[in-house]
């Protein structure tokens, strides 16, 4: 008999049914304990005819599996950032960790065990705020190691991880303070997410990606976040075929990192040692696949950023739920 996944599993739905069938297709492969399962409502006659078609394929998984699946369904569209954080929550009420999972992922079957594995060896370990399913390094190692920058293509963490989660901060005096210079003790990477972070919570040209702001708690808090060495979640929604809300062609280099799957046996406990050397080979997937390096968007963020800074000292996000 298969090997109980014990962490329950939650699952984002939204408007894509035929990638929903595939995810659902792989969960059934897997000896699941529970899957909570949320689906965002509509926002508009098209959508509702797709969120309806998602909602097929959750019912017909909840009648296979029954007691199992947990549904949570919004009647009104919360979009991306909220529905994800309102998700988790949800979550919490009744469970101390969970393993993530979007529509447009495709995970391997070791993925869910990776993730079981060492969310009870590092349950305990505060230092420790995410396991993450993606790696975009060529060491193909049945391995681990820990990392500064947290992921959020398949992933697992623990309700006191959670906890630590920031919703509202003051951009100037965190840079004041610098909480992102001591974290990332590099000038190139701490500039990045500087720039990143201020680009992706204070501007209008935000595309409300809630993963910046789960970074931005890793940092605050000190944190490491842990990496497979091999990849074990591919993201099929950031294709361009796809029609991703957010795709760039930078992404495409993304394209080299295949699904693999991991020996599970060779998963051991470890001391949580950040791998600067594996983190600044990671760094360079980072810059090829973020827009603001190109060099004619770096001059332009370049501006409206140090002026920005130097002009406001009001500057502050806060998230909304």
């Amino acid at each position: 008999m298969i090997k109980k996944i014990k962490s329950p599993i939650l699952l984002i739905f939204y408007n894509r049914p035929k990638k929903t069938k595939k995810l659902l297709k792989i969960i059934e492969k897997i000896n699941f304990s529970k899957v909570y399962i949320k689906v965002d409502g509509y926002k508009n006659i098209i959508d509702k005819k797709k969120v309806n078609l998602v909602l097929k394929e959750v019912i017909n998984f909840k009648k296979k599996f029954k007691s199992k699946v947990m549904i949570k369904k919004e009647k009104r569209n919360q979009g991306l950032q909220i529905n994800i954080f309102t998700a988790i929550n949800w979550l919490f009420k009744k469970e101390n960790r969970f393993i993530f999972l979007e529509d447009d992922h495709k995970p391997s079957i070791s993925f869910f065990y990776f993730c079981d594995k060492l969310l009870s060896i590092y349950e305990k370990n505060e230092k420790i705020m995410q396991i993450k399913g993606s790696c975009f390094l060529n060491e193909k190692s049945d391995d681990y190691y820990f990392s500064k920058y947290s992921d959020v293509i398949g992933w697992a963490t623990w309700k006191n991880s959670w906890k630590k989660m920031v919703q509202n901060f003051n951009y100037n005096k965190l840079i004041k303070k610098k909480v992102i210079d001591k974290f990332f003790e590099d000038k190139e990477k701490s500039e990045w997410f500087k720039q990143y972070l201020y680009r992706e919570t204070i501007t209008p040209a935000s595309k409300g990606l809630w993963s910046t702001w789960f970074q931005l708690s890793v940092a605050k808090n000190d944190g490491l976040c842990i990496s497979p060495l091999k990849n074990l979640v591919v993201h099929e929604g950031i294709k361009k075929n796809s029609n991703p809300t957010h795709y760039d062609k930078s992404y495409e280099i993304l394209d080299e990192y295949q699904l693999d799957e991991i020996d599970i046996a060779k998963i051991t406990k470890k001391k949580s040692r950040w791998d600067d050397d594996l983190d600044s080979k990671n760094f360079l997937v980072v810059k090829y696949t973020d827009p603001i390096f190109k060099i004619i968007n770096r001059i332009k963020w370049y501006f409206k950023y140090h002026i920005q800074i130097k002009n406001d000292k009001k500057l502050s996000a806060s998230i909304k739920i």
